[in-house]
């Protein structure tokens, strides 16, 4: 059977559409970069703390592909893995060093925090790992003591 020079057109039609959508995955990868979605995630994050403080630390993020980390979030919650979808600890206030002192903690609780790096356009990096720490209770207060008044 011979083909018609119709039939061989549509043949090509898939290739040229094949070609088309590479064409457009690449401008949307490159679009994704340009809206800054490139910084790195925050790295090492650790948190020690007292019975009512918690002090973080982590090692800054690179600026990537000319986007520059603005600042930082932190996300935490009583579950590991509970972060996504809890408000930033930290509000609408960015982080713009890498520490930070939680005051808002309650003595004798498990939490489970991750940071975000977040660029000059808004767009946030992956959650750094996962850090979790207990905060110690209340020291009991010492006994025997009396009260004088003078």
């Amino acid at each position: 059977m011979e083909k018609t020079q119709g039939n061989s057109q549509n043949q090509n039609v898939p290739r040229l559409l094949q070609n088309s959508l590479r064409t457009l995955g690449v401008f949307a990868i490159l679009a994704f970069a340009a809206v800054g979605h490139a910084q790195t995630i925050p790295i090492a994050p650790a948190a020690t703390g007292t019975a009512h403080s918690t002090f973080f630390s982590w090692t800054a993020s690179a600026s990537v592909s000319g986007v520059t980390v603005a600042g930082y979030n932190l996300y935490c919650s009583a579950t590991s893995g509970g972060e996504t979808g809890t408000p930033a600890v930290n509000g609408a206030t960015l982080i713009t060093g890498t520490s930070y002192t939680d005051l808002s903690v309650t003595p004798g609780t498990q939490q489970f925090c991750v940071f975000t790096a977040q660029s000059t356009t808004g767009a946030q990096s992956a959650f750094s790992t996962e850090v979790s720490f207990t905060t110690p209770t209340n020291p009991n207060p010492p006994g025997g003591l009396t009260v004088v008044a003078q």
